[in-house]
């Protein structure tokens, strides 16, 4: 008899386990959509100069960098500064977006790295060159939505294309022209 409840039990516990571990899957695919989405609307909706849409992604208390490094604490100030899309955004930009790839170090944190381009902007009457970048991107869900609390961007300061990121090597660097100076570790 007591092989067979703690056969039974052990069974109950697998279905219970496989039934939880499906429902966190099913959490994480919607959690993975809901952040890639608020991730390339950064762009997008600053792209299509969509101030509405793009105030929606923004905690309250969100921090923004720019690619020169101009700093905009709060939401009001992300979306002020990015409300001069409307002058400096030239209708020729396209955007090119990759997937963004997204970590969840924590069920309501989530860190993305995705990869942008076609921006043109336009000054004094002038287009300047096609710009690329890199964007880091720290979000988190409260109330049931992922609002984005921190986003960093960076040039692609040479242009580099195909527009994507690529990981660190000591290989990867020489080949972008750096060397290291000698004695320097690895690691160091």
């Amino acid at each position: 008899m007591f092989m067979k409840i703690t056969k039974l039990s052990l069974i109950l516990m697998g279905v219970s386990l496989l039934l939880v571990s499906q429902q966190i899957l099913a959490q994480s695919s919607q959690d993975k959509a809901a952040v890639t989405s608020a991730v390339n609307g950064i762009t997008t909706h600053f792209f299509n100069k969509d101030m509405k849409k793009f105030t929606q992604l923004w905690s309250e208390d969100a921090v923004f960098i720019t690619v020169g490094g101009m700093k905009a604490d709060g939401r009001n100030a992300i979306v002020d500064m990015h409300s001069m899309a409307e002058f400096i955004v030239d209708e020729s930009t396209q955007t090119i977006l990759e997937q963004p790839v997204i970590t969840f170090p924590d069920r309501d944190l989530s860190i993305a790295y995705s990869v942008w381009g076609g921006l043109v902007f336009k000054m004094g009457g002038r287009k300047l060159p096609v710009q690329s970048g890199y964007l880091t991107a720290v979000l988190r869900k409260k109330s049931g939505a992922w609002k984005i609390v921190s986003a960093t961007n960076a040039l692609n300061f040479d242009n580099r294309q195909p527009y994507k990121l690529e990981t660190y090597t000591p290989e990867l660097w020489k080949r972008w022209g750096f060397t290291r100076p000698p004695g320097l570790p690895l690691g160091k």
